[in-house]
């Protein structure tokens, strides 16, 4: 069992945000890879940004909610159960910023 850590999530987030771009509904996959696995999120997603006056920089993200998705991890080949929370993952889907992007930590996926 591949336990997914914030780490993991901290980067699939960068990664899918960076996908996202400037569109208000995204389908599409996304992959991570680091210590020999790869985590591959395929995902329909409803894109919510702020609206000028509205609080935040306009366009920034807001919100982004699933519609659909799918994680799955491999390692060598071989699909590798996981569990994959969208709650635990919410937490790190922002636009990319300095302060919260930061490099790679050493243990990417706790295996269990």
């Amino acid at each position: 069992m591949a336990i997914l850590n914030d780490c993991t999530y901290k980067n699939l987030a960068r990664i899918l945000t960076r996908a996202i771009g400037d569109v208000e509904f995204f389908n599409g996959t996304v992959c991570y890879e680091a210590d020999g696995y790869a985590v591959n999120l395929r995902t329909t997603l409803l894109v919510q940004r702020y609206k000028a006056g509205g609080g935040g920089s306009p366009g920034r993200i807001k919100d982004i909610r699933p519609v659909w998705c799918e994680c799955e991890v491999t390692r060598g080949g071989r699909v590798v159960a996981n569990e994959f929370s969208w709650s635990e993952f919410r937490r790190f889907l922002t636009p990319p910023e300095p302060s919260r992007v930061g490099r790679t930590e050493p243990s990417l996926i706790n295996h269990v």
